[in-house]
């Protein structure tokens, strides 16, 4: 894309201490979150938890569960993998084969997920206490499903908008469903009583964090040798007209 193209050889590069400290700080601010989050379970006081899933679960209609159950299918063996071929495809078909050996590394997601989760070991919502509408097994903290959907569909609309010689139509169709699909899983999940807001929030932080290093990686091997060779390219184009 022209303009994001223009941003990072015109303003990130120049500044690239100043993006580097910045990014240092996101990063940061992602970990401290998810540290506060969980000292938040550990009090065991879930006040905000139950108030906030009252008030989501209060939306209840047949469409709306519908639709929740919908955008949570994709994070579970075998149906996260239809976006995922589906976008690896996109990738190898239109040349971009150094972004499709990039988007496996989404699946760091499931691991950190399963191995933050036993080791917190919180227990799932109870029926007792919220609705529930299907079966959860395992343990809630943090929400694995949103963790992956930000990993993995915030890459995706991150090429969106960084991939070139996308059709006009194509960036913003592909941009808007990857980011309403991160937005609407974590709804989802505390709407089914699968998880705990708090679960949701630290899948969130986690899945952000571990998406600013995969693109931070992104833009250093792949993205920005790219952008040097097409610039040196123009040069010796220019100075062979001269």
């Amino acid at each position: 894309m022209k303009m994001f193209e223009s941003f990072i050889v015109e303003v990130a590069k120049p500044h690239r201490r100043f993006f580097i400290a910045l990014m240092l700080l996101v990063f940061f601010f992602f970990l401290i979150g998810f540290a506060l989050t969980l000292l938040y379970v550990n009090s065991q006081n879930l006040s905000f938890d139950l108030a906030t899933t009252q008030k989501i679960q209060n939306l209840h209609s047949s469409l709306f569960l519908d639709l929740m159950g919908f955008v949570s299918i994709f994070g579970a063996m075998p149906y996260l993998l239809i976006p995922f071929s589906l976008m690896l495809v996109w990738l190898v078909r239109r040349g971009a084969r150094e972004e499709a050996f990039f988007l496996p590394i989404v699946f760091v997601a499931p691991i950190v997920s399963e191995i933050s989760k036993v080791i917190i070991s919180r227990p799932r919502p109870e029926e007792n206490l919220v609705a529930i509408y299907g079966s959860f097994p395992g343990y809630s903290f943090p929400s694995g499903h949103v963790l992956f959907y930000t990993l993995f569909f915030g890459f995706v609309a991150f090429l969106a908008l960084a991939l070139p010689n996308v059709k006009p139509i194509v960036r913003p169709i592909l941009f808007t469903a990857a980011t309403l699909m991160v937005i609407l899983v974590g709804i989802s999940r505390i709407y089914l009583g699968a998880h705990w807001p708090t679960d949701v929030i630290a899948g969130y932080l986690a899945g952000s964090a571990i998406l600013e290093v995969l693109i931070v990686l992104y833009l250093k091997d792949v993205y920005w040798p790219k952008v040097r060779k097409k610039q040196q390219e123009t040069n010796y184009s220019s100075e062979n007209r001269h």
